[in-house]
């Protein structure tokens, strides 16, 4: 048995470095499905459902799902009515806000620090995590819009 490869290695630090921040991210009203409507309304300050279930590429009725959860605590509120619905931040969205930088900050630092000597090679896979984290888009075939391809062939993420 090698050495594990770029990809598990880089699995293995960020599962076991990421354990504290998912526990701030929950405690701040932050799921896996909800983190990339909050990431979407602060960019945008207001959307509709279909707008944010096109841009986290999910099914509409999941991002409303998730949305009437995120209203709940209080993280969101709906203006309009009917058709004309949208969604924006409230007030008590700010730990939430919070909890996106500092994953931000950490996934730079991270990379960084850890793989100081690969650093050319993996700086698209720490771009490609920063991707995953504003959409949610787990599957590494999944494109996000501006995402650019690594230029390196035989790259684990990209498979045209």
């Amino acid at each position: 048995m090698g050495e594990p490869s770029g990809l598990m290695l880089v699995e293995q630090v960020l599962s076991a470095a990421c354990e504290p921040m998912n526990r701030v991210s929950r405690a701040a009203g932050l799921t896996h499905s909800t983190w990339p409507l909050v990431w979407w309304l602060r960019r945008a300050q207001r959307l509709s459902g279909t707008a944010l279930a096109e841009r986290t590429c999910r099914r509409r009725q999941d991002v409303q799902r998730s949305l009437e959860w995120l209203m709940e605590r209080g993280l969101v509120r709906r203006e309009g009515e009917g058709r004309y619905v949208q969604w924006s931040l409230t007030a008590e969205a700010k730990p939430a806000l919070k909890v996106l930088d500092q994953y931000e900050v950490f996934f730079h630092g991270l990379f960084k620090l850890e793989f100081r000597d690969e650093w050319p090679r993996l700086l698209h896979l720490m771009e490609r995590a920063r991707d995953l984290l504003r959409t949610g888009i787990r599957s590494p075939h999944a494109v996000t819009p501006g995402f650019v391809p690594p230029p390196i062939a035989d790259s684990y993420l990209w498979d045209p």
